[in-house]
C-alpha cells in the first residue's frame, strides 16, 4: 500500500494505492510505528508539514505536531487527524493486526510542550482542548 498526499486548498487528502510492498516487513506495532514515523515525516509527505511523532501505549495514540498545527483551520486539522488515524489502522492491518479502531482513543499532543491540543474517541468523536 503506497500513501500519496495532495493538499488542495488547503486540505489535506489522502490518496491509498494498493501495493503492500510500501508497508511490508513485518507484524508487529514497533514495526508500524516505524513505518508510520518514516511515511509521515518524509519530504515527500505533505504531513511532514505538522506531524513530528507517534506513540502508542495500550489502547491510546498519541500523534505529535508542530507548531505549523495552529495555522491550519479547525475543519482541516480535522481531516488531518482523520487521515492519519486511517492510515494508521490501514498499515496495521497490512500487518496482520487485529484492530478495532472504535477501542482506541487517540490524543493530538504539541510535540514540545506535550500539552493535548485535541482528542478523539468513538463516542464523542474530533474534539479540541
Amino acid at each position: 500500500m503506497k500513501a500519496f498526499l495532495k493538499v488542495s486548498t488547503g486540505c489535506v487528502l489522502l490518496v491509498l494505492i494498493s501495493s503492500a510492498v510500501a508497508f511490508a516487513g513485518g507484524d508487529s506495532y514497533k514495526d508500524r510505528a516505524n513505518a508510520f514515523n518514516n511515511l509521515c515525516s518524509s519530504s515527500m509527505s505533505n504531513f511532514s508539514q505538522y506531524y513530528s511523532g507517534v506513540s502508542q501505549r495500550g489502547r491510546t495514540i498519541t500523534f505529535f505536531v508542530n507548531d505549523s498545527w495552529t495555522r491550519l483551520s479547525r475543519d482541516n486539522r480535522e481531516a488531518l487527524i482523520k487521515q492519519l488515524y486511517t492510515l494508521w489502522f490501514s498499515m496495521g492491518r497490512v500487518r496482520g493486526l487485529k484492530e478495532d479502531p472504535s477501542d482506541y482513543t487517540l490524543l493530538v499532543k504539541h510535540y514540545n510542550s506535550h500539552r493535548t491540543l485535541a482528542t478523539w474517541g468513538a463516542i464523542l468523536g474530533y474534539r479540541e482542548k
